[in-house]
């Protein structure tokens, strides 16, 4: 349990990356602000956790073949390619 709760704590940390990115007045890349974010989160909490392969399968796995997905809009997927 202690594992999903600390991957959850992640998947909000790139949450509140995406939005320090678009606030910020400087335009910062989005990488660079999950880096630091990363790093400071890395320094300050101790989330040493064991990741299960089961865990890992279940969490990070299955997004990879959806992703690609997302940047296409549906007519663009619907239409015959030429």
């Amino acid at each position: 349990m202690e594992t999903i709760a600390v991957a959850l704590f992640l998947l909000l940390a790139v949450v509140v990356s995406g939005a320090l990115a678009r606030m910020s007045p400087v335009a910062l890349p989005l990488p660079l602000v999950q880096i630091a974010l990363g790093a400071f989160i890395a320094s300050v909490a101790n989330l040493g956790v064991k990741l299960k392969p089961d865990i890992f399968f279940l969490l990070f796995l299955p997004p990879l073949p959806i992703l690609p997905q997302f940047p296409r809009s549906l007519p663009v997927c619907r239409s015959p390619s030429d």
